[in-house]
């Protein structure tokens, strides 16, 4: 797991109100965040993957543009890593 924020520039953010996320941020605005997924529930765990395998929702927001445009997709957290920096490899183009 350390690899993986290490190669990504992850790193473990608090959003407020007790909630947790790997996240990667752009710049203070721009920010991707990062949590397991729960199939059964349909919803994201308030804690850090614990695995590269692990399932997880990616969510990206940009608030210095429209707040209501954001990225999402769920895939194994290795994966959705390299996804992640593919999306914003083209958008930066």
């Amino acid at each position: 797991m350390q690899k993986l924020i290490e190669k990504y520039g992850l790193e473990v953010f608090s959003s407020g109100g007790g909630h947790i996320h790997l996240a990667q941020f752009i710049d203070d605005e721009a920010y991707w965040l990062i949590n397991p997924w729960v199939d059964a529930d349909e919803d994201w765990l308030n804690e850090l993957p614990t695995h590269k395998d692990q399932v997880c929702v990616f969510g990206f927001q940009d608030w210095s543009e429209d707040p209501s445009n954001e990225i999402s997709f769920k895939a194994p957290l290795s994966e959705g890593l390299e996804r992640m920096k593919t999306i914003f490899d083209e958008v930066a183009k």
